[in-house]
Parts: structure tokens; sequence; C-alpha cells
């Protein structure tokens, strides 16, 4: 669990474990049962003999740029490396959202999203998003509160990261053995 201070309206924070398999972050809650906005987890799986492990933290905090349209089919773009991407086309949901999945190549020194944009050009960003990865290719599952016939595109976007590395964390700092 980690605590995060001040970060901006639009930022994002992504943190991973280096030789630990680890799961996107999850949501801690408030006693009250409210999503915390300070604190978030990741759940690892990790050898037990490890001694140490390290812990990244990627932060981003720059202005979005749009990498590519799509339009509401879909379709695949092949471009330079880092920059291919296959989209499902846009899926109507039965409870009146949207839901659009993007497979890509963009690497990890990169975050992604997608927005939708109406027809009046307004941006919109998704109410869930999920993703995946194997490898190189990485997946972006995002659903919008909007059907799909009041969207007119949706939009590829990308910013750089800071990256953080805190090395050599110890597994186990309280030695359990007897003194």
């Amino acid at each position: 669990m980690y605590r995060i201070v001040d970060q901006p309206r639009d930022g994002r924070i992504d943190a991973s474990i280096d030789g630990a398999r680890t799961y996107r972050g999850e949501t801690v809650r408030t006693p009250q049962g409210e999503p915390s906005l300070e604190l978030e987890a990741i759940r690892v799986i990790m050898a037990v003999e490890a001694p140490s492990l390290t812990v990244r933290f990627r932060v981003t905090t720059a202005t979005w740029r749009t990498v590519e349209s799509l339009d509401k089919s879909a379709c695949s773009i092949g471009r330079e490396k880092g920059r291919n991407f296959a989209s499902s086309g846009a899926i109507a949901v039965k409870e009146g959202g949207t839901t659009l999945c993007l497979g890509h190549d963009v690497g990890a020194q990169e975050a992604i999203r997608l927005v939708a944009v109406d027809g009046e050009g307004k941006e919109h960003t998704p109410a869930r998003e999920s993703g995946f990865s194997g490898g190189d290719v990485r997946q972006i599952v995002s659903h919008f509160d909007l059907p799909p016939e009041a969207i007119q595109n949706f939009r590829v976007q990308t910013r750089p990261y800071d990256e953080i590395v805190m090395p050599d964390v110890a597994t186990d700092p309280i030695p359990t053995d007897p003194r």
C-alpha cells in the first residue's frame, strides 16, 4: 500500500515491483466505505525467498497529446514501433454506454489513455477502464457513459512518465527469528 499526497487532478501514478508479478492497483476504501483519495494498493506474487525487491513508481502530469484518432469501426493501424493500434470499434453496452478495446504497443515510458469525442468536439474520459499486457502487447478496455451514436470518434493520447526507483526494499524488514 502506498500513499499519494497532493496528486494533480489529472495526474497518474503507476506502481510496479521488479521480480514480481504485479497486478493493477486497487482502490483502498475508507472506514465509511468511500474510495480513499490518498491510498492505493498493489497486489503482487513473488518468490518467498526474495530478500529484497525494487519498487518503481511512474508519475505523469504532463499535457496529454493525441497520437491517433479512431473512428467508431473496428480497425488496425500500423506505424513505427510504439504506435501500432488495433481497435474493437465502439461496442454498445445495454446500460446505455459504450466500450472500446484497444490493443497497442506503446511502451512503458509513456502513459496512454482513450477519450471519446462527442458531436460538439468535447472530450470525455472513460467512466471505468482496465488494462492487460503480455510482452510488448498491451490492451486497454475503456467504458464510456455515452451511447455510440453520441460519439464522433475516439482519440488515443499519450504523455511521458517520470520514474522514481526504490531499489533493495526488504521483503522481511523485521526478522521473525528470535535473537
